[in-house]
């Protein structure tokens, strides 16, 4: 037992842990208790007796939506939702591969801001130092200011490196959390197939379970706007590096560059849309610890200064385009970058519990 295991939690966010006093009316309302024994409150009772370890170890963590149901219908006004949420920030820590106290990057605000104040000055002066200003036209000209073979190298590099820690890092989670304790139905290699299409189609592209979760539509339309977004600048990216060797942009009018807009503008939207509910719907979404607000910020800016370049460009504003697109630049690199370590890495984990619990017998 680990007695400082509460602390740990109510620190993360979960400061109603010591309210539950065990009625099961988290468990007699929310959604998923047809689909998961005793959910959520097994979870919390590990948590009170401080079995840390097993409950990061159960998918559960993983499966809460944050519907709040569970916190409307406790009569002690103790927050399940929140509970969840802070053992999650918490596994981000134990997932990573990194050594000692850099796993507390996802755990502490100052150390999460001192590295991104120093990997975005350090960002800022690569860009700086490789950038040729000097030699740039009168018309505005990305490929003059910045060589696309530096930006191109750095992508690939800040790829490589996420992949590996996403990687490592989902590894550990398999190990952690892959094997459990109960026993499990036997499926075919078939069977198993079929359930991660299902959980790559209904949640990871469609989001089935946010859809249904009492929020808001509004809250669903806007993480789908996010991941049509993220996969329209992905397939972006992929193609300028693939199609132009030159480096000089394309019309306005090509395919390219169309996907590229439309993913622009869908991400500023749904971006928007989740730091405005944040801000003033609290009592809908929930508390917003500073891993939200680290990522939904950069997220912004990333869209922001991409949008603000282009249009900058376009007019030859070169002090404007040259300055917003050092920063989207960095500021992609950071969100990218961070990204195994911090909330982005849900997008992998929660997939993930999810085949976990199919392996584990959890109902379509």
């Amino acid at each position: 037992m680990d007695t400082c295991f509460i602390e740990e939690i109510k620190a993360l966010g979960g400061e109603s842990i010591r309210k539950c006093y065990q009625c099961g009316s988290c468990t007699a309302n929310c959604p998923l208790t047809t689909q998961i024994k005793a959910f959520p409150r097994r979870t919390i009772r590990l948590v009170q007796l401080g079995l840390g370890e097993r409950a990061l170890r159960s998918p559960d963590i993983w499966l809460c939506s944050a519907c709040s149901t569970c916190k409307a219908a406790c009569p002690r006004e103790a927050d399940p939702g929140e509970i969840m949420a802070a053992l999650r920030r918490l596994a981000y820590s134990k997932y990573s591969w990194l050594p000692g106290p850099t796993r507390n990057l996802t755990t502490s605000p100052k150390l999460v801001l001192i590295l991104t104040g120093f990997l975005g000055a350090v960002l800022l002066g690569l860009v700086y130092s490789a950038s040729q200003v000097s030699r740039a036209a009168t018309t505005v000209n990305f490929a003059t200011f910045l060589p696309f073979r530096f930006v191109d190298f750095a992508g690939i590099v800040l790829g490589l490196a996420v992949a590996f820690g996403i990687g490592m890092n989902s590894l550990n989670m398999w190990r952690m959390v892959g094997h459990g304790s109960d026993d499990p139905p036997q499926l075919t290699t078939t069977q198993r197939l079929k359930n991660l299409a299902n959980i790559i189609v209904r949640e990871v592209t469609f989001q089935r379970t946010l859809r249904k979760c009492n929020t808001g539509r509004l809250q669903w339309i806007a993480h789908m706007w996010l991941i049509v977004g993220f996969a329209g600048a992905a397939i972006t990216t992929t193609l300028v590096y693939v199609l132009n060797d030159g480096g000089a942009p394309f019309p306005l009018d090509n395919p390219v560059k169309i996907i590229g807009n439309l993913s622009a503008i869908l991400l500023l939207l749904g971006g928007t849309i989740l730091i405005v509910r944040r801000i003033f719907q609290k009592s809908a979404v929930g508390k917003t610890y500073f891993q939200d607000w680290l990522f939904l910020s950069l997220l912004l800016v990333v869209a922001i200064t991409g949008t603000l370049s282009e249009v900058a460009r376009l007019l030859n504003i070169g002090i404007i385009a040259y300055s917003s697109y050092s920063v989207h630049l960095v500021s992609a690199a950071l969100l990218l970058g961070l990204a195994p370590y911090t909330k982005f890495a849900h997008a992998v984990y929660r997939p993930m519990a999810m085949y976990i619990a199919k392996l584990r017998g959890w109902p379509d």
